[in-house]
């Protein structure tokens, strides 16, 4: 336990309680956690979101006993599936799982709704949890729930003091609450992280430096989102790599994304002896680069290329690679920015990201490329994909 009795005593009542309560209950060893003991999301990173939720969470609800509730038990579950310190988009939904089946054990904690959502949606970007809550919630009940899910948001994000002096971007807080708790927040972190918060920054900028780096997207396109060939799990994750794009993106020397762009008659098409859909027709809305990613694409200052692919009608082409004049365009960029890495993503991952990175790794080495599984989403769950990154020992986060 980090936090000590002076910093508790600043929480209002009942809040403060509720502390004590909540975090006795999260070193009880009634719950798991995957990462307890990293320096990013252990314990004290736990500890220090559930002050924030419960300090924030009286101020935009006051007093009120239940959704105090709410906010510690999204904290208390919130990050205990996570599988890395990396991206690991998709952590909420699994934490949110193992939170809906601890609540049905025989544990005393009660199962909320709203703390689900919290939950479940706290790694993505807001429009999702939105959604979710505008279609899962009645007019009144969302009301709260949308309330409840920017406040956890916020508390979440107040912790990222503990990623360096650059940790936190408070233009992105959603209350005023929270952005009257940012110099708190930053005390308490120093306070209380048993890391040195320089070095932490010092690794990040090393681990995040992508001066030499491409960014390779492989066929964002709205048909193989919600078209006519959706991939599941495409939506949340190109949304995601939406988000990721409008925060990152502009480290990157070069920024790719290959498209399908096929001919009415296409050679793949179930009508012309393929074994597709009709999908990716040139000047076609499917065609396009989806929406959330293409204005979050629009706006990188050093701008992004388009390669596209699957233009001859009667040649299929999974691989960026197999088109030639693809190919020798991103030679060209490669070279250009002296490029060192590149991290590849998007759909389908069993498909086209599978054979573009097979084809990739032979050209310019497998040790040149990582996967970004979380922008990822393949047709069969990731196991081919998977399967390539295991047998060749590619980089993968």
């Amino acid at each position: 336990m980090t936090i000590n009795n002076k910093e508790i005593s600043k929480l209002p009542a009942p809040a403060d309680d509720f502390f004590r309560q909540w975090r006795d209950f999260m070193y009880s060893g009634k719950v798991s956690f995957n990462r307890g003991d990293s320096p990013v999301h252990g314990m004290d990173h736990y500890e220090r979101v559930l002050y924030h939720a419960l300090a924030v969470g009286f101020e935009e609800f006051g007093a009120d006993n239940q959704t105090l509730e709410i906010l510690a038990h999204a904290a208390v579950f919130h990050d205990s599936r996570r599988l890395d310190d990396e991206f690991d988009t998709g952590h909420g939904a699994r934490a949110a799982a193992y939170y809906t089946r601890f609540c049905g054990t025989d544990s005393g904690v009660v199962y909320h709704p709203e703390a689900d959502i919290a939950i479940r949606y706290h790694d993505l970007p807001d429009e999702l949890g939105l959604e979710a809550i505008r279609s899962r919630f009645s007019d009144a009940a969302a009301k709260r729930a949308l309330a409840v899910f920017k406040v956890f948001k916020d508390a979440d994000a107040l912790d990222r003091w503990r990623l360096g002096n650059k940790g936190l971007d408070t233009r992105f807080l959603r209350t005023e609450a929270a952005r009257s708790m940012v110099d708190t927040a930053r005390g308490l972190v120093a306070a209380t992280s048993a890391y040195d918060i320089t070095d932490m920054e010092r690794r990040i900028a090393s681990r995040s430096d992508r001066s030499h780096a491409m960014l390779l997207i492989v066929d964002p396109q709205t048909d193989f989102v919600d078209g006519s060939l959706p991939v599941a799990g495409a939506r949340v994750a190109i949304t995601a790599l939406a988000e990721y794009v409008r925060t990152q993106g502009d480290g990157y020397a070069a920024v790719v994304v290959s498209v399908d762009r096929h001919p009415a008659g296409h050679c793949s098409f179930a009508g012309n002896g393929g074994i597709w859909p009709r999908h990716c027709v040139a000047g076609s809305e499917g065609c396009g680069i989806w929406p959330p990613l293409a204005r979050a694409l629009e706006t990188l200052p050093k701008g992004f290329t388009v390669l596209a692919k699957g233009t001859d009608i009667d040649r299929e082409e999974y691989s960026l690679f197999a088109n030639k004049a693809a190919a020798s365009e991103l030679d060209a960029s490669v070279a250009a920015h002296n490029i060192s890495r590149i991290d590849v993503c998007g759909l389908a991952g069993d498909i086209c990201v599978r054979n573009t990175l097979a084809d990739g790794s032979a050209i310019y080495g497998k040790e040149r490329f990582c996967v970004l599984r979380s922008f990822t989403a393949s047709t069969d769950g990731g196991h081919a994909l998977n399967e390539l990154i295991e047998s060749e020992k590619l980089c993968a986060v």
